[in-house]
């Protein structure tokens, strides 16, 4: 086998070893995938199915349609797209089967489809979930790709244990909430430890800006442009309010100065 392929099977065998021999079908992308590696995980009691990239494949005539390519182990099926990558197969045949819209395709092409949709999904979830720089170490992009997945890998469990609908995103705001709680417990005991030292309320917490409604109790004047002592007092008025603190507030910059200055 040439040095990729090599490398490839030895990749698979070593994360597949615990399943082989015991009648599993390894549905697996382009990226390490060879005729050699389908024969060998066949010698293993393993079946297995997915594309192979064209390089490693024989050549296919591009005006049948469909077209299949076997041995006595192995099926090879390239449909007439460019874009398409041969599907190879070592436990299907070349019957055709009707996909859910109504068209004819090859067995192994329907089958493949339904196995991957999860995968599709968990790619489509890994792919949203960025960090919005792009790493510059290879290192550093294997292990949040890691760690992605691993998160990704958790929120399917959760799901399937906890019966519970939910949304990935959702998901990582509360893993990340209690990793923060486990690591830091100080971190909830803020308000008592300000409350204590005599730390004004308003500048520990969380607080979020909230537009003044028509019926609300609260004045529409700025709490700080009316009270501050570093600059002239003001009357301006405001369409927004802390949620917390219950004060009319400009959204900038007294909103940001009542939270962060003791003395305004």
């Amino acid at each position: 086998m040439a040095a990729c392929s090599m490398f490839s099977v030895s990749m698979t065998l070593e994360l597949v070893r615990p399943y082989l021999g015991k009648g599993h079908v390894l549905y697996t992308d382009d990226q390490h995938n060879s005729p050699g590696l389908f024969r060998y995980l066949h010698k293993l009691g393993t079946s297995a199915c997915g594309p192979v990239r064209l390089a490693w494949m024989p050549s296919f005539s591009e005006n049948m349609e469909t077209e299949f390519l076997h041995t006595d182990m192995l099926l090879a099926v390239k449909r007439r797209n460019l874009e398409d990558l041969p599907l190879l197969s070592s436990v299907h045949s070349t019957s055709m089967a009707i996909n859910s819209k109504g068209d004819e395709e090859p067995e192994c092409e329907a089958d493949y489809s339904r196995a991957m949709r999860s995968s599709k999904h968990q790619i489509v979830h890994i792919d949203y979930a960025n960090f919005g720089r792009t790493p510059l170490r290879w290192y550093h992009k294997v292990l949040l790709h890691l760690m992605t997945t691993t998160v990704q890998n958790a929120f399917m469990i959760y799901q399937s244990l906890s019966q519970k609908t939910t949304t990935f995103y959702s998901f990582q705001l509360d893993l990340i909430n209690q990793l923060l709680k486990m690591n830091h417990p100080d971190l909830g005991a803020a308000r008592t430890i300000a409350a204590t030292v005599g730390i004004p309320m308003r500048l520990v917490g969380r607080h979020f800006p909230k537009p003044v409604t028509l019926d609300s109790a609260i004045s529409s004047w700025c709490f700080v442009c009316q009270n501050t002592s570093t600059r002239a007092s003001q009357l301006v008025k405001t369409s927004y309010t802390c949620v917390e603190c219950q004060k009319p507030l400009c959204a900038v910059p007294c909103f940001e100065i009542y939270h962060t200055l003791k003395d305004y």
